[in-house]
């Protein structure tokens, strides 16, 4: 047996272990937005109990904070994109959140089945190529 299909099928091994590590970085960023989205609920969620004036420390990064007081309690910025900002009411941002959460978590789960069908192709791949390297090192191939 040539070296030919030995080659191409480490190759393909290659490029799908590549696409298997790509797909669990997208599932990576999409569980951390996950993250940062519950936390902003949860946040939102506090405000409605605060009232107006109350004492709050605000994140400005890095791990630090600002002490604020809350002007309007009932309105808010919301990101919607392409660095788009607009306001909107408690509520509204918290019902804007949780339909995105739920988008993220479909995107997720895509992923999933995606990573398990190319790890499966992985495994298949990886019997394939022992199998082949048998085959040639008993004919004195390799």
């Amino acid at each position: 047996m040539s070296e030919d299909p030995l080659r191409s099928l480490v190759v393909e091994l290659q490029y799908l272990e590549g696409t298997a590590q790509a797909i669990q970085q997208r599932i990576g960023l999409i569980d951390a937005t996950i993250t940062e989205m519950q936390v902003a609920n949860s946040t939102i969620e506090g405000l409605r109990d605060e009232s107006v004036g109350t004492d709050v420390l605000m994140p400005v990064g890095g791990g630090s904070y600002i002490r604020a007081k809350i002007a309007d309690n009932e309105k808010l910025i919301v990101d919607i994109g392409a660095d788009v900002a607009i306001e909107k009411t408690l509520a509204e941002a918290l019902e804007s959140y949780n339909t995105r959460v739920s988008a993220l978590q479909k995107a997720r789960s895509a992923l999933e089945q995606q990573i398990a069908k190319v790890v499966a192709r992985i495994e298949q791949g990886r019997e394939e190529l022992q199998k082949l390297a048998k085959e040639a090192e008993g004919k004195g191939n390799v």
